[in-house]
């Protein structure tokens, strides 16, 4: 088909190839005969046509898209084969709403202005026009503290705030809003506020289109992500390496300083097989007790690394300064590694912590 959406009373033109199959071989149909029909939203014929394939297999033909009816999902169809397509009534856009790219980092309770703009496909600018907005705010938190807790900190999605607002003679928008954190939510869960701002813009002609942005703002304003794969420490050529990332809260590239240190686990002095039924919220036996009568099975979450104490240190490497990859050491595979930003003059006075197994 030539496209994917029609107009009612517009023209769809079509065309299919034809192959006959045995499952093991493919051959083209050639100059054979079939019946192409439409169907309507509520899979009612509304017409039909008898194509036939030319020498390559293929065949071709139009329709007009039903002027009476529902409009919605439609479809063609032949014995062994369809396609479906839509047929409203809509308009062709005549200009776009977008915002400038989030740049910077803020801080909780600051005043955050998002700058967005509306644009005709002409390339003008779309002056005067009305700019409904409205801002809310989500909360996320960092994969470790499921893995040490087993539950996020709950933090219903909130407005923020609302408001209207026009475009400028150059077709610009201002948002400004305050960054309220949530603050019956614990700074040491590392949360981090998601606002987003939703938009809508009308034209003097009536005409509305809408766009979103989400800006990031947390307690600390970069975020550090360690990588280890598994290591095979008996493969001495093989490289053993790690990667670090840093970034700000929109996913930029933010080059820091801090030290890297990696430590050895107090593992469990036994094995322990894979839990059989969820953990129970409280006990009938003392640990010791349930160790006599179930010494293979788990009391708590012994098998949590993320809740093993640390043995010793290993590794140490302080101030660095955009690190990619640096060697890991014989206790990599059973180890942790955090990595802390300094304080610096230009980001937030609170440091920066990374954990992986």
């Amino acid at each position: 088909m030539d496209r994917a959406i029609y107009r009612p009373g517009q023209t769809i033109y079509f065309k299919g190839l034809v192959v006959n199959t045995d499952g093991k071989t493919s051959e083209l149909g050639r100059k054979s005969i079939h019946t192409v029909r439409l169907y309507d939203v509520n899979n009612q014929e509304r017409g039909s046509v008898q194509v036939t394939t030319n020498e390559y297999g293929t065949f071709s033909g139009t329709f007009t898209a039903p002027t009476t009816g529902l409009t919605g999902e439609m479809s063609l169809q032949t014995g062994s084969g369809t396609v479906h397509f839509s047929v409203e009534e809509y308009k062709r856009p005549k200009f776009e709403v977008d915002f400038e790219p989030v740049k910077g980092s803020f801080r909780s309770d600051e005043t955050i202005k998002a700058e967005g703009f509306a644009r005709a496909y002409s390339g003008a600018n779309i002056d005067g026009a009305a700019v409904s907005y409205r801002v809310v705010r989500m909360a996320r938190y960092p994969y470790w503290w499921w893995c040490r807790w087993g539950y996020y900190p709950s933090s219903p999605e909130m407005e923020i705030t609302n408001g209207k607002t026009e475009t400028d003679a150059d077709g610009k928008f201002v948002v400004n809003f305050q960054a309220l954190p949530d603050r019956n939510v614990d700074r040491a869960a590392d949360p981090v506020f998601d606002y987003t701002v939703y938009v809508d813009v009308t034209d003097i002609n009536g005409e509305t289109h809408s766009s979103s942005s989400t800006i990031s703002v947390g307690y600390k304003s970069l975020q550090v992500s360690v990588y280890i794969s598994n290591i095979n420490k008996d493969q001495i050529t093989t490289p053993k390496e790690f990667t670090i990332s840093t970034s700000n809260l929109a996913g930029q590239f933010e080059a820091a300083k801090g030290n890297i240190k990696i430590y050895e686990l107090k593992s469990p002095a036994k094995a322990f097989r894979a839990r059989m039924w969820e953990q129970p919220d409280r006990a009938l036996y003392s640990r010791e007790q349930y160790y006599q009568f179930f010494p293979a099975d788990l009391f708590e979450d012994e098998a949590n690394k993320f809740k093993w104490e640390r043995a010793k240190e290993v590794f140490v490497l302080d101030c660095l300064e955009d690190v990619h990859a640096l060697p890991s050491s014989r206790y990599a595979r059973r180890s942790a590694a955090f990595f802390t930003r300094r304080s610096r003059p230009t980001n937030f006075a609170n440091p920066v912590n990374a954990l992986t197994l």
